[in-house]
């Protein structure tokens, strides 16, 4: 059964069971709190294991054709693990994979009697737990300090991005409290991505954080996971390659030379090649980054009301037109509006267009399609508001090279 089926008959309300169904079709790990809950990736501890009990519902799902209704049932009778076992043992030996002779290995993550994992990856407790394993690749003059004492601020931020990246995961986008998922340039990866969609962000979100991971930390994290699945390494063989120490990470992420470190460990053209301007965006401190990064972190938030809990997003909305300053149906608009042009712009030409005001050429030329109305009639004005201040600064307006009308 495909995923829209079930989500376009809607002859029976909705289940946890269905959301998990979808995530299993798109390969994605839940981000539904109550999906986390009731399928027992609460009580894992780990990225690897989140990853292994995924493994798991998709061969359930995908190969064995069980469907969505049954697994829902099979929660709510809390036999989850029971019937689980049955399908499996139903089938050859050789065909059941890795994924379920780990679950029979983990049999907790399924008992709803367990408790959850303390430090379940993104729950409470994870950050702690990270930063905890990464202390010991802190130098000497910094092992016996507390999170909170490290001291410059750059070095507490690098050490933050550290302990994320030796778990391959990522910043999140909407921390209030952090400002790394910008300040390591993952606002780049927002103007990388082929389309504007939750999923495609994320994805583009997790190559970048693998690239860091690769970085400080090799194959580590592979081997890692086939060590906890209990099977055969399938990764590189040879030796591991040298990687980068916390101590040159944090000094050049201060110095604004991370680029010459991963050229340094050979991986420059990849992080070129994935991410065209996140070069350029490392190399220099946040004051000299054009604005339209800002506007690529509020759209990945994925909520339009981000900026009142974010106050850096507040300049990038303002000069993009989706201030506070707006009702909340124009706002709206115009959010959805930067999420589709965003997907097929490259965000350094948006911000030359917005810097001469030309927005609104701009995107009839990059969109090819006919615009919402009102969305025309805003851009308009951001248009004329910003030639009127280029007047009055006596600077020569002018069309860029990179836009040329329809």
């Amino acid at each position: 059964m495909l995923p829209n089926h079930i989500f376009g008959c809607r002859k029976r309300p909705l289940t946890t069971a269905d959301f998990l169904y979808e995530n299993c079709v798109q390969d994605e790990i839940p981000d539904d709190p109550e999906v986390l809950a009731d399928f027992g990736f609460n009580r894992c501890k780990t990225q690897s294991e989140v990853s292994h009990l995924l493994g798991v519902y998709i061969g359930l799902f995908k190969y064995l054709d069980v469907p969505s209704e049954h697994v829902d049932a099979w929660r709510r009778e809390n036999t989850l693990l029971a019937n689980i076992t049955r399908c499996f043992q139903e089938v050859p030996e050789s065909s059941r994979g890795s994924y379920y002779p780990w679950l029979l290995r983990n049999t907790h993550v399924l008992e709803q009697s367990a408790p959850d994992s303390a430090g379940m990856p993104f729950g409470p407790g994870y950050g702690q737990r990270l930063v905890e394993n990464a202390t010991q690749y802190l130098e000497d003059e910094d092992k016996d300090k507390a999170f909170h004492q490290l001291e410059p601020v750059s070095k507490k931020e690098s050490f933050l991005l550290f302990a994320f990246a030796l778990d391959n995961g990522n910043p999140n986008s909407a921390w209030d409290n952090a400002d790394i998922w910008y300040a390591f340039g993952f606002s780049v990866s927002v103007g990388s991505s082929f389309d504007m969609s939750p999923r495609t962000l994320r994805h583009a979100e997790g190559r970048l954080g693998s690239m860091y991971n690769s970085l400080i930390a090799g194959n580590q994290h592979l081997k890692g996971y086939f060590e906890s699945l209990g099977g055969p390494y399938y990764g590189p063989t040879g030796p591991n390659s040298p990687t980068c120490p916390f101590g040159e990470f944090w000094r050049a992420y201060d110095a604004f030379t991370l680029p010459t470190v991963f050229d340094k460990y050979g991986k420059g053209n990849e992080i070129d090649r994935a991410y065209p301007h996140l070069r350029a965006f490392l190399s220099c401190p946040e004051h000299e980054r054009p604005l339209v990064w800002r506007l690529c972190h509020y759209i990945s938030v994925d909520d339009v009301n981000a900026v009142g809990a974010l106050p850096q997003l507040r300049d990038a909305a303002e000069t993009y037109g989706i201030g506070l300053r707006l009702n909340p149906r124009d706002r709206l608009i115009m959010y959805e509006f930067y999420k589709e042009l965003l997907g097929a712009a490259d965000p350094l030409h948006l911000q030359e267009a917005c810097d001469t005001g030309t927005l609104l050429r701009f995107s009839k030329q990059c969109l090819k399609k006919g615009i919402d109305h009102r969305v025309c009639s805003l851009l308009a004005e951001l248009d004329v508001s910003k030639r009127f201040q280029m007047r009055l600064a006596g600077e020569p307006g002018h069309i860029p090279q990179t836009q040329v009308d329809p």
